[in-house]
């Protein structure tokens, strides 16, 4: 599932989101489990969306970067490693 953030926050609230929300519980319901992609400009809160929706579920998450594939995989089996200790 990709999900494309358009709206801003304003003062520490969400506008617009239910939208975004109901497409990540979706995704979070479904037996067979899934991937989320949430891309979008700077600073439309895709990180704060992800850490709200993430709150009080097990989750894992990754932030890649433009680093090369190899350290790609080891960072995002570290990120995977360290959730499934706690």
């Amino acid at each position: 599932m990709i999900i494309h953030t358009c709206c801003i926050i304003h003062r520490n609230k969400f506008v617009n989101r239910s939208g975004e929300f109901n497409q990540l519980q979706t995704l979070y319901d479904a037996p067979q489990g899934g991937l989320a992609i949430v891309y979008g400009r700077r600073r439309l809160g895709k990180t704060r969306l992800l850490k709200e929706f993430s709150r009080g579920i097990r989750h894992c998450y990754f932030m890649a970067d433009r680093a090369g594939e190899p350290s790609l995989r080891r960072s995002l089996a570290l990120a995977m490693l360290v959730e499934s200790i706690f």
